[in-house]
């Protein structure tokens, strides 16, 4: 096995269930803010017409967040992934920290990024 193969990313309980909170919170209150904020670009997708890996995140969890699954899954599959993990956090109150083997990352992005190449046409 490789080294990579083998590594952790190893995260601070803490520190992600209180991302995970202001994360929920915040996309359950957006539509009290509709029109007040500007809305949320792609630094990617607006300079090179790409889509990153995370393109869709917001409105996929704003989506989750207000039971709209279908409009969740069809913004990017991994914002409904982002809740379960944060709403996962709530609960582990035993550890302190979290070891995630960097493959499952990569494999995440990767398919992400996936999604969203093919949900913007550049797989066709």
């Amino acid at each position: 096995m490789t080294a990579l193969a083998t590594a952790n990313f190893s995260m601070n309980v803490r520190d992600f269930r209180m991302a995970g909170i202001a994360m929920m919170v915040g996309a359950f209150l957006v539509p009290l803010f509709a029109g007040v904020f500007p809305e949320v670009w792609c630094p990617l997708r607006a300079t090179t017409g790409v889509p990153c890996p995370l393109c869709g995140m917001s409105t996929s969890v704003t989506a989750a967040m207000h039971l709209d699954l279908p409009a969740a899954v069809q913004a990017n599959p991994f914002g409904i992934v982002a809740i379960v993990a944060a709403a996962g956090l709530l609960f582990v109150r035993q550890r302190t920290s979290i070891k995630i083997p960097i493959p499952v990352i990569v494999l995440a992005a990767a398919g992400s990024w996936i999604w969203q190449l093919a949900r913007y046409g550049f797989l066709a």
